[in-house]
């Protein structure tokens, strides 16, 4: 509701349909506020929400400050990261660009000129935190942005456990499925079998078989 509210890392977590995602809120991101450890805890982030008050007119100014803060601390946000090697320490940091207040007065128009200048760089959403506006498309946002996917593991003969699933990062493969298991089950894995959108039911796949998001899979060994 005011400036400068949060003054340390606030975890929280997200319910996002069967799983869960940890928030961080942190303090803001300001030239004569922000203490070193910020940009440390942004470095180690999957993803980065930018995010600005709506009910201002200063919107620009404020994720200009941002990306200047941070690129100071050699971090960059974009629409993807990249598993490059960093030049000269730089690192770059998969974003989305969130505006707050999406019910304020004016907040139609700031929010679609954020969008207009800042659409080709990264994701731009605009939510109510108040009125829950958009906040369901966040949540699925956030999954998206974070580049993961859900599979289901299931015992031969019964049903899979969708209430729990494994969640892996996206281009893992069947053998990655097995280690999240259990380190034995991949050491003597010898094939599986996928229901999926990309397979015929129980279609027998190999360790190297690259999985889809919603994959029930039964592992063989």
């Amino acid at each position: 509701d005011y400036p400068f509210t949060t003054r340390k890392p606030l975890p929280g977590m997200m319910e996002f349909e069967n799983i869960k995602i940890q928030l961080v809120d942190l303090p803001p991101i300001a030239p004569e506020w922000t203490e070193g450890w910020v940009f440390a805890l942004i470095r180690n982030a999957d993803l980065v929400i930018v995010l600005v008050d709506l009910a201002s007119d200063d919107v620009f100014e404020q994720v200009e400050q941002v990306r200047s803060q941070l690129a100071t601390h050699k971090i960059r946000l974009m629409h993807q990261a990249s598993d490059e090697s960093p030049e000269g320490g730089e690192i770059t940091k998969r974003a989305l660009l969130v505006g707050n207040k999406a019910d304020a007065e004016g907040a139609k128009e700031r929010g679609a000129f954020l969008a207009e200048l800042y659409a080709a760089d990264f994701p731009v959403l605009t939510i109510s935190a108040v009125s829950g506006i958009n906040l369901e498309t966040l949540r699925r946002a956030l999954y998206d942005g974070l580049g993961v996917l859900r599979v289901y593991t299931k015992s031969p003969g019964k049903k899979p456990e969708h209430g729990a699933p494994f969640v892996l990062k996206q281009g893992s493969t069947i053998l990655d499925v097995a280690e999240a298991v259990h380190k034995d089950i991949a050491s003597a894995l010898k094939f599986a079998r996928v229901w999926g959108a990309d397979t015929f039911d129980g279609q027998r796949v190999m360790r190297d078989y690259v999985i889809r998001d919603g994959d029930v899979i039964e592992l063989h060994s």
